[in-house]
């Protein structure tokens, strides 16, 4: 039984609901379909787009967890199912709805090259939703893990300690990184960094020293490697900013993101299980992070799906702005249960076999 540590379910729920800020937040309020106080905090909805930089500190430190005592095997397939079967289901859909409301030319062929979650192998095919991309790094990501463990069968490695060095020669990169340099180190820093994870290595790593951390393996050169990979989250944060950011506020959210996982990390923030709670409480709390996966992959289509069947419909703003969140909230859920259903038949027929 792997640890349950549902502080990071409310994580991953709040990265959901900073993209979905930075990509409908201001519309939905010039709509009026939010409350018109929350214009007060409309400014903080430009920088929602960290939310991914945050997914993915989440996931160096949960697939970490989740890689204990598996086989490359184990591992592969418990990724695989985790990720492609709700996947598949979210880009049918997105394709659906794109194909019904003529927003978007989806082809069969872009669409077969879609369910891959990596269409640009196929040569011209984009993301049938931009908010897709991120997939394709963490799939990256559970590469690097898989290579790891499948070592690790024959070899003393630590994921831990290949995260250090990895952040050493993040480091080196990040400084002394030349734009098409062509020498020897240049390219394999740029085949390892800059292609490998696009840009996002340092939260990966971090993610996994969090845990070797939460784990109690508190040697001094981890905080270290992490100092290393914060200072290069902040670079990377700071030179991607949008020309509107102000890039004081890109580096208090990036700081917040490791402050939070360190204070989690030495156990600083207590009953991050919630056992203080309900049984229902903490059931709703599973439920929110469950559903972050399929709201991240359907909120690009169905959002606006819904807002223009509102407006057409007449419905009035603040009825819409409610039925909006119910009916994402039962969509979500349905495709999550439709998910969870078909892995446990998929399983129960595993062992009938």
């Amino acid at each position: 039984m792997k640890e349950e540590i549902l502080f990071l379910n409310l994580l991953r729920f709040c990265a959901a609901l900073s993209v979905i800020g930075v990509h409908h937040f201001e519309t939905l309020l010039i709509l009026g379909y939010l409350p018109s106080f929350l214009h007060v905090v409309s400014p903080l909805a430009q920088y929602g787009y960290l939310g991914v930089d945050l997914f993915f500190i989440i996931s160096g430190f949960v697939i970490t967890l989740s890689s204990e005592g598996r086989t490359v095997g184990q591992f592969i397939k418990a990724r695989f199912l985790r990720l492609y079967p709700l996947f598949w289901i979210c880009i049918t859909i997105t394709s659906c709805i794109f194909v019904a409301t003529s927003t978007y030319n989806v082809s069969l062929a872009q669409y077969l090259a879609g369910l891959t979650m990596v269409p640009d192998l196929f040569g011209k095919y984009a993301y049938i939703d931009g908010s897709y991309w991120t997939l394709v790094v963490e799939l990256k990501f559970y590469l690097f893990i898989a290579i790891l463990l499948a070592l690790r069968s024959f070899m003393d490695i630590h994921i831990q300690k290949v995260a250090v060095v990895m952040s050493f020669l993040l480091a080196i990169h990040m400084v002394f990184h030349v734009a098409h340099s062509t020498s020897i180190v240049a390219i394999l820093f740029g085949i390892i960094f800059s292609i490998y994870w696009t840009g996002y290595a340092q939260y990966f790593l971090a993610g996994i020293l969090f845990y070797g951390v939460y784990k109690n393996k508190k040697e001094k050169y981890h905080y270290f490697a992490l100092l290393l990979c914060y200072l290069s989250a902040v670079i990377q944060a700071y030179n991607r900013a949008y020309a509107t950011n102000n890039k004081a506020i890109v580096i208090l959210f990036i700081t917040t993101f490791f402050f939070l996982f360190l204070m989690l990390s030495l156990k600083k923030i207590s009953n991050t299980s919630f056992a203080f709670l309900g049984e229902k409480q903490r059931s709703i709390i599973v439920t929110l992070g469950a559903i972050t996966y399929p709201l991240y992959l359907l909120q690009g289509s169905v959002i606006p799906a819904f807002v223009d069947m509102f407006r057409y419909f007449l419905v009035p703003s603040s009825v819409a702005g409610a039925l909006l969140v119910i009916f994402m909230f039962l969509l979500v859920l349905i495709v999550n249960k439709i998910d969870f259903y078909s892995r446990l038949l998929w399983r129960r027929g595993k062992e009938i076999v």
